[in-house]
Protein backbone atom coordinates (compact mmCIF):
# COMPACT_ATOMS: atom_id res chain seq x y z
CA UNK A 1 0.00 0.00 0.00
CA UNK A 2 1.51 3.08 -1.05
CA UNK A 3 0.84 6.41 1.43
CA UNK A 4 -1.51 8.16 -1.32
CA UNK A 5 -3.54 4.35 -1.65
CA UNK A 6 -4.04 5.16 2.45
CA UNK A 7 -5.01 8.33 2.60
CA UNK A 8 -7.92 7.85 0.05
CA UNK A 9 -9.22 5.17 2.56
CA UNK A 10 -11.93 5.86 5.13
CA UNK A 11 -10.62 6.91 8.19
CA UNK A 12 -12.20 3.20 9.61
CA UNK A 13 -10.29 1.34 6.73
CA UNK A 14 -7.24 3.70 8.01
CA UNK A 15 -7.33 2.19 11.83
CA UNK A 16 -7.39 -1.23 10.18
CA UNK A 17 -4.65 -1.09 7.83
CA UNK A 18 -2.48 0.93 11.01
CA UNK A 19 -3.21 -1.31 13.08
CA UNK A 20 -2.49 -4.44 10.82
CA UNK A 21 0.91 -2.61 10.47
CA UNK A 22 4.66 -3.00 11.97
CA UNK A 23 4.18 -1.26 15.57
CA UNK A 24 6.98 0.62 16.65
CA UNK A 25 7.02 3.15 19.73
CA UNK A 26 4.14 4.45 21.67
CA UNK A 27 4.57 7.97 23.37
CA UNK A 28 2.90 10.53 25.34
CA UNK A 29 1.50 14.22 24.25
CA UNK A 30 -1.37 16.71 24.93
CA UNK A 31 -2.67 13.74 27.85
CA UNK A 32 -3.02 11.49 24.46
CA UNK A 33 -1.30 8.21 23.52
CA UNK A 34 0.40 7.86 20.25
CA UNK A 35 1.42 4.92 19.01
CA UNK A 36 4.06 5.19 16.16
CA UNK A 37 3.36 2.24 12.96
CA UNK A 38 5.08 1.33 9.58
CA UNK A 39 2.95 0.44 6.65
CA UNK A 40 5.29 -0.37 3.57
CA UNK A 41 7.00 2.82 2.80
CA UNK A 42 5.42 5.23 5.31
CA UNK A 43 4.40 5.96 9.05
CA UNK A 44 1.14 6.61 10.64
CA UNK A 45 0.51 7.70 13.88
CA UNK A 46 -2.22 7.08 15.95
CA UNK A 47 -3.39 9.23 18.27
CA UNK A 48 -5.56 7.44 21.40
CA UNK A 49 -7.59 9.38 24.09
CA UNK A 50 -7.44 7.00 26.97
CA UNK A 51 -10.51 9.01 28.64
CA UNK A 52 -12.92 8.76 25.69
CA UNK A 53 -11.45 5.31 25.08
CA UNK A 54 -11.15 6.14 21.48
CA UNK A 55 -8.99 6.83 18.31
CA UNK A 56 -8.95 11.08 17.83
CA UNK A 57 -6.78 11.64 14.86
CA UNK A 58 -4.28 9.18 12.58
CA UNK A 59 -1.41 11.19 10.74
CA UNK A 60 0.26 9.44 7.88
CA UNK A 61 3.68 10.59 6.80
CA UNK A 62 6.98 9.77 5.42
CA UNK A 63 9.66 12.24 6.18
CA UNK A 64 11.96 11.03 8.84
CA UNK A 65 11.86 13.90 10.69
CA UNK A 66 8.94 13.53 11.83
CA UNK A 67 10.55 10.35 13.68
CA UNK A 68 12.08 12.93 16.59
CA UNK A 69 9.48 12.68 18.92
CA UNK A 70 10.46 8.91 19.23
CA UNK A 71 14.46 8.96 18.96
CA UNK A 72 15.02 8.88 22.88
CA UNK A 73 12.42 6.19 23.14
CA UNK A 74 14.79 4.02 21.05
CA UNK A 75 16.92 1.58 23.47
CA UNK A 76 19.38 -0.11 20.40
CA UNK A 77 21.61 -3.14 22.51
CA UNK A 78 24.97 -3.03 20.54
CA UNK A 79 27.28 -5.99 21.16
CA UNK A 80 30.80 -5.15 20.46
CA UNK A 81 32.04 -8.83 20.44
Amino acid sequence: MTLYEFNILSPKEQEIATVNGEFLETRKEAGQTVALYSISNFFVELWYDCTQNKITRLNSFKSISRLDPYVSQIHLKIDLY
